[in-house]
């Protein structure tokens, strides 16, 4: 069964990007399958056991871990706006400045679209079925934040690093509150805030 679900995490989580990455698809031809499929599968293990670590959060623990990400954040946006402008400064702000209409477009859509399909399965499915075969709570998070930073294996280095961090950051927001809507947040604001600062060229996929 151990290995059924290994297997099964691998080929949901692990092989649209690898497929992607080889040109063997587009993101828009690979992720949506694996979506619907990942979908099915987290309808399928609602009422599966999982780990005690998994354990409904209360309202109180979720506040609190809401304010604990946006002080994170806060850190991050700064950390990461200082180093920008030392290391790329003629990107600072350029997309906002310079194409505003698309900025703020993708500033709608990403949160919306892009943002739910990937915390759905990399948090949701993740952590709903595949956590039994992770009863060690460090290492499920890190193989979270691997495969987090997989997804992102045809964007580059950089973009895999990235993801990393924020891979960890939000399998600790899920894990904490055990809310979609707040790891949702946490994520949105991330990604808006990189492809604000001029950090989005790393984050963008041309099939061409």
């Amino acid at each position: 069964m151990n290995l059924k679900l290994w297997l099964e995490m691998l080929a949901v989580l692990a092989l649209p990007p690898l497929l992607i990455a080889l040109g063997w698809g587009g993101i828009w031809q690979v992720m949506p399958p694996a979506a619907l499929l990942g979908g099915g599968l987290l309808m399928a293990s609602r009422k599966h056991p999982t780990p005690q670590y998994l354990a409904q959060a209360s309202k109180v623990r979720r506040r609190a871990q809401a304010i604990r990400l946006l002080l994170r954040f806060a850190l991050t946006a700064t950390v990461l706006i200082l180093a920008l402008s030392w290391w790329r400064p003629e990107e600072l702000f350029r997309f906002p400045l310079q194409r505003p209409r698309i900025w703020l477009m993708v500033m709608l859509l990403y949160p919306a679209i892009s943002v739910p399909l990937q915390e759905m399965l990399y948090r949701s499915l993740f952590f709903q079925r595949y956590a039994r075969i992770l009863p060690d709570l460090p290492l499920a998070i890190l193989i979270n934040a691997l495969l987090f930073a997989w997804l992102h294996v045809f964007l580059g280095p950089l973009s895999m690093l990235l993801s990393f961090v924020a891979g960890l950051f939000f399998a600790e927001t899920y894990l904490r509150s055990r809310s979609f809507a707040l790891v949702c947040l946490e994520h949105a604001l991330y990604g808006n805030l990189v492809f604000t600062i001029g950090l989005g060229s790393f984050f963008y996929h041309n099939p061409a």
